[in-house]
């Protein structure tokens, strides 16, 4: 009987030992036991995950506004067009530099071609001549980038008179029927460099280079001039 009661205090206490060991194990690793729960999901320490970094990119990219394309202006269909401009230059006589300011009047049609008359007055020293030149003529454009060559032919009418004729008939010299006025009727050809500067819906203002060759076949003065001007014009749509 003692036999029988010493074997279960024996395994009693080994089985109280054991226990004791592996609650100690548990308590030393620091990490509590895991217990399957069919509801609740474990995450696998390591394993590949979405990147914050690049989903807030990709979210802010999908928030930001696109930008819109600058529309392309449209053309003048038909614009009221003025311009000004002062020429400088040699006429074919020797030692015959002219100078002259000009202004143009007239009407461009979707802003490639245009018709229009001039007006123009200077000076030349050779015979000490007083200039008035009177014409009409056309301009065509091309659009190149954000610049505009043109072309321009005008038939023209000039008085060449002297000074001294100019200031005792002032008012018919510039009429064209004072005494001493030689009448020369040429042409005129151009080419030039338009550079818009401003715009709105109805205004365009341009500066402008321009070379230019005003020939007259008489020889009532020099068959033809070598000019260079600057210029400015202003152009309303219609």
């Amino acid at each position: 009987m003692s036999r029988a009661i010493r074997a279960l205090l024996i395994s009693a206490v080994c089985i109280y030992s054991t226990s004791a060991l592996a609650g100690e194990e548990d308590g030393a690793s620091g990490l509590p036991a895991l217990t399957a729960d069919p509801g609740t999901t474990v995450t696998v320490i390591g394993a590949p995950a979405s990147t914050p970094i690049a989903s807030a990119s990709l979210a802010k990219d999908a928030s930001a506004p696109t930008k819109e394309p600058t529309p392309k202006a449209v053309p003048h269909k038909t614009d009221a067009m003025l311009e000004s401009a002062l020429a400088a230059g040699s006429s074919s006589w020797p030692g015959d530099p002219a100078v002259l300011s000009e202004l143009r009047l007239g009407f461009r049609f979707m802003e490639t071609g245009a018709l229009y008359v001039q007006t123009g007055l200077g000076y030349a020293p050779v015979n000490n001549r007083e200039l008035v030149e009177v014409g009409f003529g056309a301009q065509l454009w091309l659009h190149l980038w954000k610049v505009k060559p043109f072309a321009r032919l005008a038939v023209l009418h000039q008085h060449e008179e002297s000074t001294a004729s100019w200031k005792n008939d002032f008012g018919e010299s510039l009429l064209g029927i004072g005494n001493g006025i030689r009448h020369r009727a040429g042409a005129e050809a151009a080419l030039g460099m338009d550079f818009p500067f401003y715009r709105t819906e109805k205004v365009e203002i341009d500066g402008s280079i321009e070379a230019s060759t005003p020939w007259y076949p008489d020889d009532r003065g020099p068959h033809f001039y070598l000019l260079g001007s600057l210029g400015l014009g202003v152009h309303y749509a219609l």
